[in-house]
């Protein structure tokens, strides 16, 4: 749910870019993640299915910070939304 702006409450512009902030930083964490893929060959001497198992594991751990991702990206444009209705 999106905040609704308000005279008393946060502006759009903080409010914004703090949503930007956290953006950037799940990009970050993104890109660091996708360094720390699972390989093959690390998994050589491991039971059947080892392999496939941190494969999917590495997916959710990515998926969850697409999800938190694309969440706070919904939220800025809804308060940027806001902003400009009150523009009018």
């Amino acid at each position: 749910m999106a905040p609704v702006l308000n005279m008393n409450g946060a502006s759009a512009k903080s409010l914004i870019d703090a949503y930007v902030k956290a953006i950037q930083a799940l990009d970050e964490a993104a890109t660091k993640l996708a360094a720390c893929a699972p390989h093959g060959r690390d998994f050589q001497t491991a039971k059947p299915g080892a392999y496939e198992q941190a494969r999917t594991q590495h997916t959710e751990r990515a998926r969850s910070i697409e999800n938190m991702r694309n969440d706070l990206e919904s939220l800025a444009l809804a308060v940027q939304a806001q902003q400009a209705e009150r523009g009018r």
